[in-house]
């Protein structure tokens, strides 16, 4: 096969995977932040788990960081097991929020915030099954 009909096959799922990574390390960078500065609605949801406002309040920054750092590492150094790890964590937070009171649409109204790291993962090419280094899909 030549390289423009390679390249005309492959450059719509490098584009979907870049967009992917971007989008999904944007959300838990913004997430993060409102850890960083701790959002007050965010008790609602560590009460879910049994935690207290003030304990909340200590542990929201951690959180934030730890979604910043999730975001950076899915931007610069893609590795698998990050967008499993925002799918999972995407989808707990989600669910937080009909379980501490909020309309079950809210839940699904974020499901960009797990959705898209599914996405992600779908798409990406790993060596073999394994949870390392990501390559962008028609990557030579």
């Amino acid at each position: 096969m030549n390289n423009s009909i390679r390249n005309w096959l492959t450059e719509p799922a490098s584009r979907m995977y870049i967009t992917l990574r971007i989008a999904s390390a944007m959300c838990f960078i913004g997430h993060g932040i409102f850890g960083i500065v701790t959002k007050p609605v965010w008790c609602n949801y560590f009460a879910v788990v049994g935690i207290g406002h003030d304990m909340a309040y200590r542990l929201m920054p951690v959180v934030g960081a730890m979604d910043i750092t999730m975001g950076l590492i899915l931007l610069f150094y893609p590795l698998r097991i990050v967008p499993l790890w925002l799918v999972i964590w995407g989808f707990v937070t989600a669910t937080m929020r009909p379980l501490s009171g909020e309309p079950f649409a809210e839940m699904i109204e974020r499901a960009g915030n797990y959705g898209a790291p599914l996405a992600l993962l779908l798409i990406s090419e790993g060596e073999g099954e394994s949870l390392g280094p990501a390559r962008c899909p028609g990557a030579v």
